[in-house]
């Protein structure tokens, strides 16, 4: 390089920093493109994962319940322990939305969801409030403008030869 550059005229320090930052650069373009990318991964992922989890819960508490079209516990007044979790577990995921979980459980009208849920009112709010905590959490992780704001180039201190 060196040979080059004084061939060409040019100092060797300056050629090098040049090349240095031009390197640098490149580097920090690579790695912006690899936390984007990163980031959009995950997004998918989490995205795919939440949309095959709610078939799989579906099919998995109606299989385990025994519901279905032609049951004869269909609405059943009483819960059994796996109702109970299920139920629980759908509240606290789908942010008490009660015709949602009705529809997933298969076997509980949206009134006797309701009543569930105001008879174990504290406990599910605490369990949304944490869940909600940690999807901020997970959040403020992912938070890519944060990322690239952060990982900018900083400017590479030019040398001034005095002599």
């Amino acid at each position: 390089m060196c040979v080059t550059a004084l061939v060409m005229g040019q100092n060797c320090s300056e050629t090098l920093d040049t090349n240095f930052r031009q390197t640098r650069e490149e580097i920090e373009v690579t790695r912006l493109r690899t936390l984007r990318l990163e980031n959009s991964t995950k997004t998918e992922y989490y995205r795919t994962l939440s949309n095959v989890s709610l078939d799989k819960q579906k099919q998995f508490i109606n299989q385990n319940s025994g519901s279905s079209k032609n049951s004869s516990k269909r609405n059943s007044p009483t819960w059994s322990d796996r109702e109970k979790q299920a139920v629980s577990y759908c509240l606290v995921r789908y942010n008490r939305d009660i015709n949602r979980v009705s529809e997933i459980i298969g076997s509980k009208t949206p009134d006797m969801i309701k009543s569930f849920y105001l008879s174990n009112q504290k406990k599910i709010d605490m369990a949304i409030a944490k869940e909600e905590l940690k999807m901020r959490e997970f959040k403020e992780k992912l938070n890519l403008d944060e990322l690239v704001a952060h990982s900018q180039p900083q400017p590479v201190a030019e040398i001034i030869d005095l002599d």
